[in-house]
């Protein structure tokens, strides 16, 4: 059974109403019972300890502009000190960024036409640029003071805040609220400086239906710019349920991060697989990535956030400066991790097969996480790649195939995928052994470098030990001179030569010249570093199954079939 509060989330208000909103921006009704807009769910879950984590989440796949945009907020002079709240940015930043703010564009909506009925005074300037920038009628105070002025047929203050009555529609605005709404305001004036016009021409004699059209159109700014500063809506929409999940079953003492394991993701497929909630969170792949995107996301915007905020780049932590070696290590594991690996396959074509660039791409997409959620991981390619037999059974309306796929035993279990590793570490010696091979021919100093990562130590030790007295640029040419001297040295550099010469793949049938063999140590660091991956996956697998694999793939296989019998059998 799925979370009781998760289910009431889905159920009322949370990504349902959020998706109404998007899809149309008057998606929602203003009950006459209530006086207020309800606070936004990025408010609300800040209010469950999730501040860092959210704040986190917010630096990842925002643009620097935007990032800009928002600290230009923070620090926006006021009559006194900083104009805004430091927690109204923050809550604002969350609303933007998870695309919650269509709630907020009717309020200030309401709010401009508020202003908008004040008397008429002296002023050489418009009246909400004279209200909310000069003098700067934004705090509670102020707020109240200037709407005590209000001749009350449209608008009137209250106990409870700025009241409008129009037509038998009113609506409330907590005076409290007024400062979010300015910074709002003002982050539109920067996507759309038109917005004081046109509010000033469409809402100076108010409707019900000028005001949500106003709104609408508030709306519309917004996601129009987002589209070239934020992820994909979708995919920040799913950051979003998962986020939200977490929150509502992980122990108190425990982050978003640590709680995250392979049973989550399993336990969270099963409970959320069947939610009508149009979020692509019945395929088990999809939620596997979706997981891994989460916590590289959280792990991205920490690290920007830590950097943004650290004093200055130095080498004094303790102060709050920012460790250069921190920042080189980020980006350098960023620059591989988000490598796309498909250059594999084609020149240089240091895989004979496409099949080791497929798995390549998978271990580079989950990155350090291949060894935090090793099941996952796997049981993404071999029950998802069930799923994925199942789900073209079910389209093509097939009912024979899909009982095959559900009854018989699979081509593929947890056996056949270590296996499958292992065959696939073969490929990455062959490889690079392919590269020391080219290296060696060119007497390109790359030779050196490779020789060093794919000798063992103590053959590394008698090499250095004949070589003690060559000069740096001398080495090269002392391997060729001491490779009888060294038999594994010699043993190695014949099989790279022979591998070499058999080869004739795109890339290797013609030897390149010495400038063009950026692409090939290129190619080798990145198949270097699948190397590291795959071991840390294979060691977390062996440490995770204990050598009962088989009895594992048992239980998960009955399990992913219940849940897809529940998704797909029934429709057959």
């Amino acid at each position: 059974m799925c979370n009781p509060k998760m289910t009431q989330y889905c159920k009322h208000g949370g990504l349902r109403n959020e998706l109404c909103e998007e899809a149309n921006g008057d998606g929602f009704d203003i009950d006459a019972d209530q006086n207020r807009m309800e606070i936004d769910l990025g408010g609300d879950m800040s209010e469950r300890g999730a501040e860092d984590s959210f704040n986190a989440l917010n630096q990842f796949g925002v643009s620097e502009t935007l990032i800009g945009l928002f600290q230009s907020l923070r620090e926006a002079p006021g009559l006194s000190g900083y104009k805004y709240r430091t927690e109204d940015i923050s809550r604002l930043e969350r609303a933007v960024v998870f695309r919650n703010y269509g709630k907020a564009c009717l309020e200030l909506s309401y709010l401009l036409t508020a202003i908008l009925q004040l008397p008429i005074a002296q002023r050489h300037h418009s009246p909400l640029l004279q209200h909310l920038w000069i003098e700067q009628n934004i705090t509670p105070v102020r707020v109240r003071s200037a709407f005590a002025e209000a001749d009350g047929e449209i608008v009137s203050l209250t106990e409870e805040g700025i009241q409008q009555q129009i037509g038998a529609d009113r609506f409330v605005i907590s005076p409290t609220r007024v400062g979010y709404l300015a910074a709002l305001m003002e982050l539109i004036t920067y996507i759309n400086p038109a917005v004081i016009a046109e509010a000033e021409h469409q809402l100076i004699k108010p409707t019900v239906k000028s005001i949500q059209s106003f709104s609408s159109r508030l709306q519309k700014w917004i996601y129009d710019y987002l589209d070239e500063h934020l992820m994909p809506a979708q995919l920040r929409r799913r950051f979003r349920f998962l986020m939200d999940w977490c929150l509502a079953n992980k122990p108190e003492h425990q982050s978003v991060e640590t709680f995250t394991s392979d049973q989550v993701v399993f336990q969270f497929w099963q409970q959320v697989s069947e939610l009508d909630e149009n979020l692509g969170f019945r395929r088990f792949r999809s939620v596997g990535d979706d997981f891994i995107a989460l916590l590289k996301a959280l792990e991205l915007g920490r690290s920007r956030s830590e950097a943004n905020h650290a004093a200055t780049i130095g080498l004094d932590v303790e102060a709050g400066e920012w460790h250069p070696d921190q920042l080189e290590q980020l980006y350098e594991e960023l620059g591989l991790e988000l490598a796309d690996v498909g250059f594999l396959a084609k020149a240089p074509k240091f895989f004979a097969s496409s099949t080791w660039v497929e798995v390549s791409q998978r271990l580079m997409d989950a990155g350090k996480l291949s060894a935090r959620l090793p099941l996952t991981i796997m049981r993404m390619d071999v029950l998802g790649g069930l799923q994925a037999k199942l789900i073209q059974a079910d389209k093509d309306k097939n009912h024979e195939r899909f009982e095959f796929y559900m009854d018989s035993i699979p081509e593929q279990d947890y056996s056949a995928y270590l296996d499958g590793l292992e065959q696939y570490t073969s490929a990455i010696q062959d490889a690079r052994m392919l590269g020391l091979g080219l290296f060696l021919q060119l007497n390109s100093p790359e030779a050196l470098a490779l020789l060093a990562e794919i000798l063992p130590a103590d053959v590394l030790q008698a090499m250095q030990q004949c070589m003690q007295d060559a000069k740096s640029d001398q080495l090269l040419e002392k391997i060729v001179e001491i490779r009888l001297q060294v038999p594994e040295l010699n043993r190695v550099c014949q099989q790279a030569t022979k591998l070499l010469k058999k080869t004739n793949r795109a890339g290797f049938s013609v030897l390149p010249q010495q400038d063009e063999l950026f692409d090939y140590s290129y190619a080798l660091d990145v198949i270097a570093q699948c190397n590291r991956l795959r071991n840390g996956h294979v060691c977390a697998l062996h440490s995770k199954l204990e050598h009962h694999d088989t009895v594992t793939f048992t239980e998960d296989l009955a399990t992913f079939r219940r849940i897809l019998r529940k998704l797909y059998g029934e429709q057959l």
